[in-house]
This record gives C-alpha cells, structure tokens and sequence, in this order.
C-alpha cells in the first residue's frame, strides 16, 4: 500500500466533515438545516468515498490493504466529528453561560 492512500483515508474525510458541519445550510436550504437522512448520507460517503478512490485509481495491491483504508477513514472520521460536536458544545456554553444545553438542536 502506498502512503498516499493512508494520506488520503486520514485527511479527506476530517476536511469534509468540518466542511459539512460549519457549512451554512440553512441559507440555502429554506431556513433549516439538513434532514438526519441527508447527514448520515453525507457522513457515510465522507467515510467510504476516499478509499473507494484510492482503489479504482489502482494504488490497492491486496483486498486487506483496502481494509486498512475504511478503518483509517472511519477513525479519522469519527474523530473529526467529535471535535466538532465538542467544539459547538463550548460554543453553545459560552454564548449561554452555563451548562444548560436546552434548546441547542445538537443536545436536546
């Protein structure tokens, strides 16, 4: 397996789903945000599309190696959506001033 994939399947799906959680898409969605099917949607090909890519450009020499290449994914995709969930809880806390999360659609 070459390092590039490995690159790839760590830094594209983190990117992406910054990208996807900070994104504004209540501007261009009528006033509200993404329905739970088009989030899992997206997260679900933030997780699969890198290393589908990464193996249809040929760089994959064992079905094990391609694996590798979804765990890695799928780490640094649940990571990446980790941190941005803990960033808008000390956001949420900060604007409001305590530890009260009601009203915030990400906690209640």
């Amino acid at each position: 397996m070459d390092e590039l994939g490995i690159v790839v399947c760590a830094t594209v799906p983190p990117l992406a789903v910054a990208l996807q959680h900070f994104f504004p898409w209540a501007r261009f969605n009528g006033g509200k945000g993404l329905s739970p099917l088009e989030r899992y949607t997206l997260g679900a090909l933030d997780i699969m599309a890198p290393p589908t890519a990464v193996y249809l450009c040929g760089n994959i020499k064992h079905p094990r190696e391609l694996q590798i290449l979804y765990i890695i994914s799928a780490v640094s995709t649940g990571i990446a959506t980790f941190l941005a969930w803990e960033i808008d809880r000390r956001n949420w806390t900060e604007h409001r001033g305590n530890n009260d999360f009601h009203g915030n659609p990400h906690f209640d």
